[in-house]
């Protein structure tokens, strides 16, 4: 009967012209690029590293012997952050806005002594992707800060599109947008390799897990403000190096792309992702939108 029901409604939106939105898989299905205990050759031109480089200034304390005091100073220090993009044609590459915006640096205030703190002023910055080391020159082309998310461009040959395709996760329905994501679909992301100790590897590897919401959900109040409508919920371990990594449904048990990863809970329970939807259509005019 309920199957029945199910049928009914579903033929009667077709009746007035409704498209349905069709969940995604609640078992993930393989990748075949991505062999079995071996090294994940196929997609590690498509899945790429990100380097983000530069000097910036910063406030810090530091003693000063003539007012036999501390004082706040401005002085000039280094910051290099690392994450994951993902390449989605000859030009462009996504990845998490933050990634490629650097909010903290490293400052020497004295022989031996480093202090930690947030930027005040960039003075230059470089985004390299590929190679940790020796990468190729990226610029920023449209970067949202609030949804966590940004396009960079390159021009080099030796990147491939990746070869999945982009699946729009929001639906105008009858009530409105109607989500394609629902709790305990499968999910993966593709991310940094890691050693015991948890350091990053030079190359990739898959995770799999379950959306939790289509939503947000968190266990504590102090990550409300991480979070946008744009944003779901995973059971997915990230950590540091791993924001900008693709993250994967399934339809049909193939892959298909529907974020990038972008946060992990205060306590580590839940990982959130921002939907890929509005950033297609900046990916297909090949036109900035700011």
């Amino acid at each position: 009967m309920k199957r029945l029901l199910v049928t009914i409604l579903c033929a009667t939106l077709l009746v007035f012209g409704v498209e349905l939105a069709v969940p995604f898989d609640q078992e993930p299905g393989g990748f075949k690029e991505f062999p079995a205990e071996k090294e994940y050759v196929d997609l590690r031109l498509s899945i790429v590293n990100v380097r983000t480089t530069g000097e910036a200034t910063g406030i810090v304390s530091i003693f000063d012997k003539t007012k036999r005091g501390f004082v706040w100073e401005e002085r000039k220090g280094m910051f290099d952050q690392r994450g994951v993009g993902t390449v989605m044609s000859d030009r462009y590459i996504v990845t998490a806005a933050h990634v490629v915006t650097p909010s903290s640096l490293t400052i020497q205030v004295s022989e031996g002594l480093f202090w930690h703190t947030d930027i005040a002023r960039v003075l230059h910055r470089d985004i390299w992707i590929g190679d940790l080391e020796a990468g190729i020159r990226a610029f920023i082309f449209y970067i949202d800060i609030e949804h966590d998310i940004a396009v960079l461009e390159y021009h080099s040959p030796l990147f491939k599109p990746l070869p999945y395709e982009a699946s729009r996760t929001f639906m105008l329905g009858p009530l409105g947008a109607e989500s394609y994501i629902y709790e305990e679909n499968a999910v993966a992301i593709i991310v940094r390799k890691r050693d015991g100790s948890s350091q990053p590897l030079p190359w990739f590897e898959v995770r799999y897990g379950k959306i939790i919401s289509g939503g947000v959900v968190t266990d504590h109040e102090k990550d409300l403000p991480w979070f946008n409508m744009n944003d779901f919920t995973m059971d997915i371990a990230l950590y540091p190096g791993d924001s900008g990594s693709p993250v994967f449904a399934f339809e049909g048990g193939v892959p298909v792309l529907i974020g990038v990863a972008r946060a992990v809970s205060i306590w580590g329970t839940y990982s959130y992702a921002t939907r890929i939807d509005f950033i297609k259509r900046i990916l297909e005019q090949g036109q900035p939108v700011r």
